[in-house]
């Protein structure tokens, strides 16, 4: 027989079972809250200690330990079509449980849950959905859990343990596949939910519905639909979604991709004007350098990597413009050239000024002679 300590006293504990009764058993340091299994004959004796003990319970609600047990801390929801509320004592232990829908009624109808441990209880519930036909292999199937306390951390606390527990009791009935969720609200949420008639885990899921779509959704028709639709419903929308954004990813791809086609293209015709443009100017630079005339300015050959002694060892013998030859052997040399020039304007005058000196002389006879024949 199974049960949890509501009350001790220093030598006995009360115990409630899981069929209501209170029993009166021996303290073995038993805790207020603390589930106890006893294997245990109950007597015509024991049957009086029981009554009295059943009275010394309803008695000790007034006290700590009894208030304690029937306080409810927790408040659970369950939705599949049938929609079931639970309310939690600070020991996991159901203190009551009320159907939200109609279908939910017929459920709690087949199910006796009071006193029971919450996480048996819920389980028990699942199976009388899968009795039911509410729970079947259909691939959009799923239980909502929600989960409320004063304390947020212990409601995430509490939905995490669930969602485990339960998937893992519904993965092991191969008929059944179903996905659990299990979600922590707060308790603005509960009431909000009470005044629309419905669990918060039926309203967060519309709100999931809501979201996944740019349409309007009708609140008041979703929110009498069963899990299952609704979780049909926000599978397709997530695929519309999903086909859209690759369709936008592909045309963006491809605008992209013509872009930089574009671009290679400009890049193609720049490269192409600057190629004629080099072209142009190095076959202007070509001839600036194999033309005398711009290469020569008053006798000085121009900076064009000529001057100072530069110039081209391997050069044959050839003339320069003026006539000038260039030895085999000697590398040419700007300075010999205008050293050349030099020399040669000096020799033309020197010769021009011996000319001028020997008509000078020539005139000079003549008038010595003219002086004689006189």
């Amino acid at each position: 027989m199974n049960g949890i300590i509501v009350e001790i006293n220093r030598k006995d504990a009360v115990l409630l079972t899981d069929d209501g009764l209170f029993l009166k058993i021996k303290n073995r340091d038993y805790a207020v809250g603390q589930s106890v299994s006893i294997t245990k004959t109950i007597s015509r004796a024991s049957k009086l200690i029981t009554v009295a003990a059943s009275m010394a319970a309803v008695i000790s609600i007034c006290t700590i330990g009894g208030a304690a047990y029937f306080t409810p801390t927790d408040y659970v929801s369950l939705d599949v079509n049938p929609s079931i509320e639970y309310t939690v004592n600070r020991f996991d232990r159901i203190l009551d449980v009320k159907a939200v829908n109609d279908d939910g009624t017929e459920i709690l109808s087949e199910l006796d849950l009071d006193n029971m441990e919450l996480e048996n209880a819920v389980k028990k519930t699942i199976d009388q959905l899968i009795a039911d036909g509410y729970l079947t292999n259909d691939e959009n199937g799923g239980v909502v859990i929600t989960t409320s306390n004063k304390e947020i951390g212990k409601a995430e606390e509490l939905a995490a343990e669930l969602e485990e527990e339960l998937q893992i009791y519904i993965d092991d009935k191969k008929e059944v596949v179903a996905d659990v969720e299990a979600e922590a609200v707060g308790l603005d949420r509960v009431r909000e939910a009470k005044q629309l008639g419905v669990t918060p885990g039926k309203l967060n899921l519309v709100d999931k519905l809501r979201a996944s779509t740019d349409s309007a959704i009708d609140e008041e028709k979703w929110l009498d639909m069963p899990v299952r639709e609704i979780n049909k419903a926000i599978k397709h929308n997530n695929e519309v979604a999903k086909d859209q954004m690759k369709e936008s990813f592909e045309d963006m791809e491809e605008n992209n991709l013509d872009d930089w086609t574009d671009q290679d293209d400009s890049l193609d015709k720049t490269w192409k004007q600057n190629d004629r443009t080099n072209n142009r100017e190095s076959e202007f630079d070509d001839e600036d350098s194999l033309n005398p005339e711009d290469s020569l300015s008053d006798g000085f050959p121009k900076n064009n990597g000529w001057n100072n002694g530069q110039g081209n060892d391997s050069l044959s013998r050839e003339t320069t413009g003026d006539g000038i030859e260039l030895d085999d052997d000697k590398p040419f040399n700007g300075n010999q050239n205008n050293n050349g020039n030099h020399n040669n304007n000096d020799n033309k005058r020197d010769k021009q000024e011996s000319q001028d000196d020997d008509s000078e002389d020539d005139n000079s006879e003549d008038d010595d002679s003219e002086d004689e024949n006189d």
